[in-house]
């Protein structure tokens, strides 16, 4: 077609300027899809055309689509470093200030804020980073404008690469700010407290993600910035979570290992942060003690009662402390029904509703509950007080065990409640009237959920009652 264009008369050139400059429905000339599809044999071919057509380099460079972008701001959505690279030096064929375009172009926004410094960091692309920082220093852009710039978030290139935890960027992000002459020790302390827009640093990000060799690089660095060790360890992000509760969630033992070492480093108290983090409690109410027992880990319950009592932390304590969730710990599990679960729980402890015993999964719990045990007798529990507790423990819809076990037709569930009832001495009226017809709050009793052979059942209980 470009050839084809010689042929029309009077005026080819109007024509193929035309050509070269029309846009479709979303504003793009075949220069701006060049670039956002990154075909640098294409974009050579359309500049020698523009050359031709005698159209002002500029003028195609700083074109911009419905989207207000131009072929730049494609090319570095999608981070093409080729076609940049492309742009980078015909850019000094536009007069009269190549210089004033170059910069231009390096701190030039997408309609999200990101400059292509920005892109490269998010990426994880270090040689475009490299790349980049060589050009700004080329057109004496000043290391700080590129450093502190931010995107419509807030975000600068440092948090748009934690976000991602791209430790090869955040790397050579770090070597960089020796470079920024005003103050790099001032620029290291705000890039490792920096905050993205969900209130993560890259020390949270690392402790969330389980990165290890992340959180060892940022441990170092931050001393290294003078940074006070209790400022790092205990920073939050927006839903109040420090890295242990981040790590904790994910039950990431690696990275709580690591963190529990540290705190020694924290003065003048450090078993007082220890105590803190092995009670902290993540925004579902769960401590890193419950995050064990509910994924079945028997080393971590074992590395953090060890913890416990090198804080000195009282055993009770720890295992019947509160989670903060609507439902209790005991009615998680009482929903799921694990009847070998209750029945060994039973025998270890008060107010088990509320504590850590009954968060183990099915076909993990065994180990679990054997550790639990173990652990139980230091702390010397009463057995018949946990009893009476469970019987009375309702859900959120005020459903009972006995509503449970009907619910799933578990005859076996029945019968053992039936024995804790007989062993807690519980007198026959206030059975019948505290659990066989109680109702949940849609006005069912566990008649009701269960079916006939269930009836049957409840029937025999009652009259044996």
């Amino acid at each position: 077609m470009w050839v084809w264009a010689n042929e029309v008369q009077p005026n080819p050139i109007t024509l193929k300027r035309k050509l070269l400059l029309d846009k479709d429905r979303y504003g793009y000339t075949t220069w701006h899809r060049a670039a956002k599809e990154g075909n640098v044999e294409a974009l050579e071919t359309f500049w020698s055309w523009a050359e031709e057509a005698e159209i002002n380099p500029e003028l195609l460079l700083l074109d911009e689509n419905c989207g207000e972008n131009t072929a730049w701001r494609s090319a570095a959505e999608k981070l093409h470093l080729a076609v940049l690279k492309k742009m980078w030096v015909w850019a000094n064929e536009v007069q009269p200030n190549p210089i004033a375009l170059k910069r231009n172009l390096l701190l030039d926004k997408d309609r999200y804020g990101y400059t292509v410094w920005h892109r490269a960091a998010k990426e994880g692309n270090v040689e475009a980073l490299e790349t980049l920082w060589s050009w700004a220093k080329e057109v004496e852009i000043k290391p700080e404008i590129l450093w502190l710039a931010k995107n419509i978030l807030g975000d600068t290139a440092w948090q748009s690469a934690t976000e991602n935890l791209h430790l090869a960027v955040l790397k050579k992000l770090w070597v960089l700010a020796n470079e920024v002459h005003t103050n790099p020790n001032a620029i290291k302390k705000k890039l490792l407290l920096a905050k993205d827009q969900d209130g993560y640093t890259a020390w949270h990000r690392a402790a969330k993600e389980g990165n290890v060799e992340a959180l060892e690089t940022l441990w170092i660095w931050s001393k290294k910035a003078e940074i006070n060790p209790q400022t790092l360890l205990l920073a939050k992000i927006l839903w109040g979570y420090t890295a242990w509760q981040s790590a904790a969630e994910n039950l990431h033992l690696a990275v709580l290992k690591k963190l529990w070492v540290w705190a020694n480093e924290v003065p003048p108290n450090p078993d007082t942060l220890k105590k803190k983090l092995l009670c902290a409690k993540d925004r579902c109410g769960y401590t890193a003690w419950h995050r064990a027992a509910k994924e079945g880990n028997v080393e971590s319950l074992e590395t953090l009662w060890c913890w416990a009592k090198e804080a000195e932390i009282n055993p009770e304590e720890l295992l019947l402390t509160q989670i903060g969730k609507g439902s209790t710990a005991w009615q998680e599990e009482a929903e799921l029904l694990h009847l070998e679960v209750l029945n060994e729980t039973a025998c270890l402890g008060k107010n088990v509703e509320l504590s850590v015993w009954n968060l183990a999964p099915v076909g993990k719990h065994k180990e679990v509950l054997k550790k639990l045990w173990i652990f139980a007798r230091e702390a010397k529990l009463n057995p018949d007080e946990v009893k009476y507790s469970l019987l009375l423990s309702k859900d959120d819809n005020g459903n009972t065990l006995w509503h449970q076990a009907a619910k799933r037709g578990s005859l076996e569930a029945l019968d053992t409640l039936w024995v804790w009832c007989k062993e807690a001495g519980l007198n026959p009226v206030k059975i019948k009237n505290n659990f066989l017809l109680v109702r949940n709050r849609f006005g069912s009793t566990a008649w009701d959920v269960g079916d006939t052979e269930v009836g049957e059942k409840l029937n025999e209980i009652a009259k044996e009652a």
